[in-house]
């Protein structure tokens, strides 16, 4: 495990170029709702997202093992979860309750120890020209810095580019996450999901959790 010193700080910028922000939601929470939902799947596993992951075999990383309250390093090439491999430089597995016992679901921090790196979901099925809707829960590693958080997603050679602040503690450790969405079109039969941080090498980087894809 390694050790990362909370930073304390409340103003929150989570936005998508052109887009406005969401309201705030527990990383417990699907989008919408206001209460913590804190089932598990029966195995030892990343929970399973309440929300459902669309067409991705597995947006909410619930085929990896869940490191609990741990938060594992994984070098570029590894596959941390049958259907993700690690782009760029490392990332950070963290458990289900390794930002706070209330947490519920896993996450992956774009900046490993260290980043910057990125995830790659295997192909999934798409049909061509139809627009599909990417939805997930942003939040920010407020341990350290840049202060600004920045990530892209990739699909369909399209993408878009995010940003989290994590000022007076508008970050993960203080339970901090915003729902988001991203519309592509489809180029072919088949689709590759990206994320990947922009942030400069570090070790505290945008945060992500819950990803789902769906036919618009």
């Amino acid at each position: 495990m390694h050790l990362r010193t909370m930073s304390v700080c409340a103003f929150l910028l989570a936005l998508p170029v052109g887009s406005a922000a969401a309201a705030p939601v527990r990383l417990g929470a699907p989008p919408g709702s206001t209460g913590v939902h804190r089932a598990h799947s029966a195995s030892s596993n990343c929970p399973v997202w309440s929300g459902g992951t669309g067409i991705l075999a597995d947006g909410d990383f619930s085929e990896a093992p869940d490191p609990g309250t741990g938060l594992p390093t994984f070098h570029r090439g590894a596959v941390f979860a049958p259907d993700w491999t690690v782009t760029g430089d490392t990332i950070d597995l963290y458990g289900s309750t390794a930002w706070g016992p209330d947490t519920g679901y896993c996450s992956v921090d774009l900046d490993g120890t260290p980043g910057p790196g990125g995830i790659r979901h295997t192909a999934f099925a798409t049909k061509s020209g139809q627009p599909y809707t990417v939805t997930f829960l942003l939040s920010g590693n407020g341990a350290c810095g840049p202060t600004v958080k920045t990530m892209s997603i990739i699909a369909a050679r399209q993408f878009t580019t995010f940003t989290w602040d994590i000022s007076n503690g508008n970050d993960a450790q203080h339970g901090v996450w915003l729902p988001e969405s991203w519309v592509f079109k489809a180029h072919g039969p088949n689709t590759i999901l990206q994320f990947k941080s922009k942030d400069s090498p570090g070790n505290c980087g945008p945060v992500v959790a819950a990803i789902s894809v769906t036919p618009s």
